[in-house]
């Protein structure tokens, strides 16, 4: 769960500090515009859209990535983040460029 939660994460900031950003240049540069566009029930559908994308783009990697735990020789239990050896090289490959091209 933590690498789906931090490309979560990463994609939500990212795509806030865009809508922020759009948001401000509207108000700034098109003042008559930003009464009609800029309106509290389209900022709740951006932030909608925004976590919804995020955790859309994010669920590729509760896909590939497993967990497994491995007992140390002193007896020590530890649970390791790995890549699912049952997948595919080009449906990996597929994943990182839809990935790279989507984030």
């Amino acid at each position: 769960m933590i690498y789906f939660i931090q490309y979560v994460r990463f994609t939500s900031s990212a795509l806030s500090i865009t809508a922020v950003a759009t948001e401000r240049y509207i108000g700034i540069c098109h003042p008559l515009k930003a009464k009609i566009l800029c309106k509290p029930k389209r900022a709740l559908w951006v932030i909608v859209a925004i976590w919804t994308f995020s955790i859309l783009s994010g669920s590729c990697w509760l896909y590939i990535i497993t967990t497994k735990t491995i007992v140390l020789p002193n007896g020590v239990e530890v649970t390791v983040v790995e890549k699912r050896m049952d997948v595919k090289s080009s449906t990996l490959q597929v994943i990182y460029a839809l990935d790279f091209l989507i984030s």
